[in-house]
């Protein structure tokens, strides 16, 4: 039985506060009205491994291994990792020192990281100058093998995302065409496969790309992402995946509502990367957030845990639907790669709401569904 959510707004006068109100019609799930003392069924396969994660250094782990404690069974064995593309030797092996370190002691409690290989946070003309012509080659290389020198091997790694969400241009960072970005993939794919040869690397983007800048939801226009691969050889792109949250705009500002999992994960984007790069692994970044412009009482915008829960159920529907073939197919629970949402809240955890024991069962619920429809979870805090 599908459902139909209808929202409202309530503006508290006196205290700036928008609320979300929601009615729902005959609901599939009603996550929000477990309790987290419920019976909720397991959210995975195996037994629950919260003993160990909760020892972790990683706040991530820590937080996974309260979830599966929630659960009484496992949650996911993949986490996110983020790591800027080292532009020093210097950098390098910093950067080396501290993810092999979280590797290591991740995969001693089971754990495999999806590994996000971020740009320079300048986004500067220099920079991907630089790197399209090689430039960091040497600090990728040194990176990567001291990586594997610490004892990091490619089966310790889930997979590579190459500069996420490069076809987005956000805030004060430059756009990157689709020709540069495949210039920039191959580099930093042969960098990788040179020392981890038998590694999983592939692409990321934002289901939105934008007609002018400053990025601004109501510039939104939707379109393929296919130029970005379409020049990539056969075989050199393992993973496809995109990324889409709601959003909606603060209170006394303009702006376009985007709450619709089906606007902002359409299907035809992913399912045209998916035929063009025939890839093993698919993932979809996304989630639900309990408050916007939490840090400016007057301009917070709360969304009651019913309503996440409701979101929730509708993205899970639309990524149901997704053709990928023999591909694996992975969600990503998390905050954005690189969207700046001002003052979010993407938590389900001692969330801004105050609507801390519902927002739990939430996250619960739908794990639970995740693991009933055999669509993997990548925990990405």
């Amino acid at each position: 039985m599908k459902k139909m959510l209808i929202l409202t707004f309530v503006l508290i006068v006196g205290m700036g506060v928008l609320v979300w109100k929601s009615v729902e019609t005959e609901a599939e799930n009603n996550y929000a009205s477990l309790t987290t003392e419920d019976s909720i069924g397991k959210c995975g396969e195996d037994a629950s491994r919260n003993y160990l994660f909760l020892e972790s250094e990683k706040e991530s782990v820590r937080k996974l291994g309260e979830l599966e404690g929630m659960c009484g069974s496992s949650i996911s064995n993949k986490v996110i990792i983020r790591v800027n593309i080292p532009t020093t030797k210097e950098l390098a092996m910093i950067q080396a020192s501290t993810v092999s370190k979280s590797i290591l002691e991740i995969r001693d409690k089971g754990l495999i990281p999806l590994i996000y290989l971020e740009a320079s946070s300048t986004w500067d003309d220099s920079f991907f100058t630089n790197l399209a012509k090689g430039g960091y080659n040497t600090y990728i290389l040194d990176f990567l093998t001291t990586l594997n020198q610490s004892g990091v091997k490619s089966d310790d790694v889930y997979g590579w995302v190459v500069i996420p969400q490069a076809n987005l241009p956000n805030w004060t960072r430059k756009y990157i065409a689709p020709t540069d970005f495949t210039k920039y993939y191959l580099v930093i794919h042969e960098n990788i496969v040179k020392i981890f040869p038998e590694s999983d690397v592939g692409v990321l983007f934002n289901s939105s790309s934008y007609q002018e800048h400053p990025v601004d939801w109501s510039n939104r226009d939707y379109r393929t992402l296919t130029p970005y691969v379409v020049d990539v050889p056969k075989g050199k792109i393992n993973i496809v995946g995109i990324e889409g949250y709601p959003s909606i705009p603060s209170v006394g500002t303009t702006g376009a509502m985007v709450i619709s999992p089906a606007e902002y994960l359409p299907k035809f984007l992913i399912e045209e990367l998916i035929v063009l790069a025939e890839p093993k692994k698919v993932i979809v970044s996304t989630n639900t957030f309990s408050a916007l412009n939490a840090d400016d009482k007057e301009k917070v915008v709360l969304m009651p845990a019913d309503t996440r829960a409701t979101i929730l159920d509708e993205t899970l529907d639309i990524i149901k639907t997704y053709k990928v073939g023999e591909a694996k197919l992975s969600i990503v629970l998390g905050s954005p790669t690189l969207v700046e949402y001002k003052g979010a809240d993407w938590d389900y955890f001692g969330t801004v709401n105050n609507q801390n024991s519902k927002n739990k069962s939430v996250l619960l619920g739908f794990l639970q569904d995740l693991y009933k429809n055999k669509i993997d979870l990548i925990y990405g805090y």
